[in-house]
């Protein structure tokens, strides 16, 4: 499969997914960064479900931020969306449900094949991981709240230990959950790249993204 190019404008990017979504297409993209380690470890492309079915705590989504486009997980609903990358620190900021355009049904891996996400194993991993995420999440921020700068410091060392904790749960876990499933876009449909948005990126990618 054909990669797209990293040089795609946002319109171009955007256009591609509101006709896919219109279609009901599955769409295959490739992703870059380091925000959702440890789940996209050894994950080229994801693909993506363009369609208006209502998101689920714990799902992957795809998601227009800061002019581009970014994929983390849901980990809170209502009027505004929650969202987390699990390789980051703390949340990103609040998501109309409106800038959100699919939700990650697989993923294509570096040893070739695609591993599933919808079955009923992978849903309840996607909603451990989502509780994790916000409980993880939420104590950053209260440590934040209540130290001021000391909290930062605090937040990174907590999120050491939140890293750890994913980076084992992936390694006991992720493989045995996430069945092989076949190539679920027919057509291939290359949209763009999904960004890594440069924020909150985890403590042991810290030296990386400081550029």
């Amino acid at each position: 499969m054909t990669r797209p190019p990293s040089n795609l404008s946002t319109a171009m990017i955007d256009a591609a997914v509101d006709l896919m979504g219109r279609a009901g297409e599955v769409g295959v993209v490739e992703v870059q960064g380091l925000s959702m380690e440890p789940t996209f470890r050894g994950v080229r492309n994801v693909a993506v479900q363009f369609s208006a079915e209502v998101p689920r705590f714990g799902e992957i989504l795809v998601f227009r931020q800061r002019g581009i486009l970014v994929v983390h997980r849901l980990i809170g609903g209502g009027e505004r969306f929650r969202m987390r990358g699990d390789g980051t620190i703390s949340f990103d900021p609040w998501l109309q449900p409106a800038d959100v355009v699919g939700r990650v049904i697989a993923l294509e891996i570096d040893a070739g094949g695609w591993l599933g996400t919808r079955s009923r194993l992978a849903r309840l991993y996607g909603v451990a991981v989502g509780l994790h995420n916000l409980s993880w999440g939420g104590l950053g921020a209260v440590l934040v709240k209540l130290l001021g700068n000391r909290g930062e410091d605090w937040r990174w060392r907590v999120g050491k230990l939140d890293q750890w904790m994913l980076r084992i749960a992936h390694r006991l876990f992720f493989s045995w959950i996430h069945k092989s499933v076949p190539n679920p876009a027919t057509k291939a449909g290359a949209v763009g790249i999904l960004n890594d948005p440069g924020s909150n990126t985890a403590p042991t990618s810290r030296d990386k993204n400081a550029k």
